[in-house]
């Protein structure tokens, strides 16, 4: 059995879904690497343990990430690290998306 994670994301010009495939006999593993990854953040940079691994803010230094915010080498390191553990989980990403204009030119009034 796959577990699926999704996220949607969008800006102005285009959204995306990505879905994030996870074996269900890995997903231990993955939790703990994962745990692993947060905990040595935690220590390493003073940030809260409630911490999540949300992309923008991760990138941008926002929320959890404020202490952070100028060290983007920190903050990359941190991201690298996450979709390391990931990659050893044997996890699968798919990745769609839609440029919006197109979307509404296609179906008028729709809005992803």
């Amino acid at each position: 059995m796959l577990l699926a994670y999704i996220d949607e994301s969008y800006d102005d010009d285009d959204y995306w879904l990505t879905a994030l495939l996870v074996p269900d006999t890995d997903h231990a593993s993955l939790s703990k690497r994962l745990r692993g990854v947060a905990d040595k953040a935690v220590t390493a940079h003073g940030l809260d343990s409630s911490a999540e691994f949300r992309g923008y803010d991760v990138f941008h230094g926002e929320r959890e990430w404020e202490p952070l915010k100028a060290a983007p080498r920190q903050r990359i390191g941190i991201y690298k690290a996450v979709l390391d553990a990931v990659a050893q989980a044997g996890c699968r990403v798919i990745v769609a998306g839609a440029v919006r204009a197109a979307t509404e030119k296609r179906w008028p009034g729709y809005h992803p």
